[in-house]
């Protein structure tokens, strides 16, 4: 691939393949010691030069080669997925929207590094995909109040954590599937399966609407930890083995609720299920210290 790097002054302009990437350089003044450059580039996924959703991943891979960390922002609908491959010690930090049927944004193998999704919208419509699939080993952190993920999905999630996928942070924002019936994979965040996830929610919503909210599932050692006062995990599932939280077929996966709240608002539906054979086992692996979980399962200590 074709590129051609300009240094302007603080800033730097890159055209590749015919695509425009615009980026700064913020160095040390005067110009005088070691050099602290950070680097930061721009796509605009709205913008006419791409045509495609490959030619918008082409210049996102190819800004986050030359930059340290890459904001993304724009409007754009799609058919297809968009694979966002971040390395090791680069960032994209992502606040635009994209809609339209079928997956979204897949994170592969490659997916090593660490994306922030601050706003905008990611959501599909189509009912058997992902709106994110997150395979990778690296960091997704979820913030902003009017951020929404969103999938229509019966078998998956809205988010859904497969093979070496590891931590899913969310501090703000709505994570919802709005099917409203499908398998029991049919959650807002699906970990199925994963390699020993961790899944930190210390504020937004997760909304399983009549699915699950949060599944775990063949994992070994995940761990999902409950916080912030603002925090709301719900569903309105009413099926008798599927909680709006639910850890199915774990070796030593645990579930921590220190504050916010955990419910369930389906007509006898449960809250907290934990598959174990005995009430001992679903207590080691679940910790309540605060918070409110409605309805309290009779098995789990208060």
């Amino acid at each position: 691939m074709k590129k051609t790097s300009k240094h302007l002054g603080a800033g730097i302009l890159i055209i590749i393949a015919g695509m425009l990437i615009l980026g700064t350089a913020c160095g040390s003044p005067g110009g005088g010691g070691a050099s602290t450059e950070t680097l930061t580039g721009h796509v605009n996924i709205g913008s006419t030069a791409y045509e495609t959703i490959a030619d918008i991943q082409a210049a996102i891979t190819a800004s986050l080669e030359e930059f340290t960390t890459v904001n993304v922002t724009g409007t754009r609908e799609s058919t297809g997925p968009l694979s966002l491959i971040i390395p090791e010690g680069r960032t994209v930090n992502w606040s635009a929207t994209l809609t339209g049927s079928g997956e979204k944004i897949n994170l592969p193998n490659t997916f090593l590094g660490t994306l922030n999704i601050t706003g905008g919208a990611i959501q599909t419509t189509s009912s058997n995909q992902n709106a994110i699939t997150i395979v990778g080993a690296g960091t997704v952190n979820i913030s902003g109040n009017d951020t929404l993920i969103t999938s229509s999905s019966i078998q998956g999630g809205a988010i859904l954590m497969q093979t070496n996928a590891r931590r899913l942070n969310m501090s703000g924002g709505t994570v919802r599937n709005t099917a409203t019936s499908g398998t029991q994979l049919f959650a807002a965040i699906s970990a199925w399966p994963a390699q020993n996830p961790e899944i930190v929610i210390s504020g937004g919503t997760v909304d399983g609407n009549l699915g699950v909210a949060i599944v775990v599932n063949g994992n070994t050692n995940s761990s999902i930890i409950i916080s912030g006062n603002e925090t709301i995990i719900t569903s309105a599932n009413t099926n008798a083995d599927r909680g709006t939280i639910m850890l199915d077929h774990l070796t030593n996966g645990t579930l921590t609720i220190n504050s916010g709240i955990v419910q369930n608002t389906g007509t006898n539906g449960h809250a907290i299920t934990v598959n174990a054979a005995n009430d001992d086992t679903r207590r080691s692996r679940v910790t309540h210290t605060g918070g409110e979980v409605d309805p309290m399962p009779d098995w789990l200590e208060q």
